[in-house]
């Protein structure tokens, strides 16, 4: 399907149908979706090529889900243990990474120097 108006008709309109008919069958919405998308992916049917636009439509899609599950009742009731794990879970890793990347890059300037002083000298 090379027209993107009709690609995204047509994945929007499985967005629709899915989950009146998953309640129908009492089977989750999103098992549908992926079995619409083996079906007519390109492995299947081939009516749907995977290209940057859907690829992009396919992460949009993944954000929704994940913003659908999470439930900010529970962040509330969490409370402070929430943002010390958060920002645990972010920093710790970010200063880790700051900091080794930091420490990588003065051993390769030093390396770099005795690399470059040792081929000029050699080169006089």
């Amino acid at each position: 399907m090379n027209n993107s108006i009709s690609l995204l008709c047509l994945v929007f309109g499985l967005a629709a149908i899915a989950p009146p008919l998953g309640q129908r069958l009492r089977i989750p919405s999103l098992v549908l979706l992926i079995a619409a998308g083996a079906v007519l992916g390109t492995h299947g049917l081939g009516w749907i090529e995977r290209d940057a636009q859907l690829m992009f439509m396919e992460k949009i899609g993944l954000m929704l889900l994940m913003g659908l599950q999470a439930d900010l009742s529970d962040l509330s009731k969490l409370g402070p243990r929430a943002l010390l794990f958060g920002g645990l879970t972010f920093g710790l890793p970010w200063l880790i990474g700051l900091g080794s990347g930091y420490s990588s890059r003065i051993g390769s300037q030093d390396n770099c120097l005795k690399a470059l002083s040792t081929a000029s000298q050699r080169a006089s």
